[in-house]
């Protein structure tokens, strides 16, 4: 399920406001892990990610996404959570925090109901425009911010698919121009790219096993999205045997990884036990 969270610093400033969480840590997985372990008091349950802290973090400017998998009371939930970093200590606010769709902490910025009833209108003649005949939840998470022309976003659930959209309406809220939409999985429009501005610094884009004659690998691509170049990327996967006992690790690394380029990796697995794994992390400077 596809949920756009901004479209500039305006329109994050809009979806995020702050809840006053505020935290001072050493650095990037001290913030990821308090977050989580605040989230763990708020629900008075532990708390966890599942495969040794295996999550995404995604940053814009001083805005963070993380996103991955935790354990809940025995049960695997898919978990996002945006932080804003306040200092360069890394103070920071949790923003946002979601489990399997369903929001714990987040305060929109909620204004007079005849902005929220021309973008609703608005959204329901373009998407019109894209699918014949939608059908509309009654519920839309809604912001805006800006004085003159206000950036104004919308969520709902079309066709039970959930979309965004993202507008800019001038001052006399009649015209307007949609700088985002996006229905399930597929963007229709997307004025300033901002698909491409949550993805991960190093992406791992696939993996797979593959065996040979007298050797088994784990196989894949890393892409490097980020505007650095790399000097030295390693890759890390857990092997596990039939009783699902840990058995030992496949690695493997590569000198230099210029910005935009993608590695086709090879790790070579040496233990016999092995029956499964999983990936651990990509780690790199």
């Amino acid at each position: 399920m596809k949920r756009i969270l901004a479209i500039t610093l305006c329109s994050i400033i809009i979806l995020f406001a702050l809840l006053g969480c505020e935290k001072k840590l050493a650095d990037n997985t001290g913030v990821v892990n308090s977050a989580l372990n605040h989230f763990s008091e708020t629900v008075g349950m532990e708390v966890t990610f599942k495969d040794r802290n295996n999550y995404t973090l995604e940053k814009l400017n001083d805005i963070w996404i993380v996103k991955g998998i935790v354990i809940i009371d025995g049960y695997e939930k898919e978990y996002a959570a945006v932080i804003q970093i306040i200092s360069e200590n890394y103070n920071y606010r949790i923003n946002s925090i979601t489990i399997d769709g369903n929001i714990y902490y987040e305060k929109l910025s909620f204004t007079e109901d005849e902005d929220r009833e021309k973008a609703i209108e608005a959204a329901k003649k373009e998407i019109q425009n894209i699918k014949d005949g939608p059908i509309f939840s009654d519920d839309y998470d809604f912001a805006q911010s800006g004085t003159g022309g206000k950036s104004m976003v919308l969520s709902g659930i079309v066709d039970n698919e959930p979309f965004t959209i993202i507008f800019l309406f001038w001052e006399s809220r009649e015209n307007y121009q949609v700088d985002y939409l996006s229905i399930g999985e597929k963007t229709y429009f997307d004025r300033y790219g901002i698909d491409n501005m949550f993805l991960p610094d190093i992406q791992l884009l696939d993996h797979y096993y593959e065996e040979e004659k007298y050797s088994s690998y784990i196989r894949g691509q890393v892409k490097n999205n980020s505007t650095t170049d790399y000097n030295y990327l390693q890759i890390e996967f857990a092997l596990y045997d039939k009783d699902d006992n840990k058995v030992g690790t496949a690695w493997t690394n590569i000198s230099g990884l210029r910005s935009g380029e993608t590695w086709a990796f090879s790790a070579y697995i040496f233990d016999d036990d092995f029956w499964r794994y999983e990936f651990i992390e990509i780690t790199g400077w």
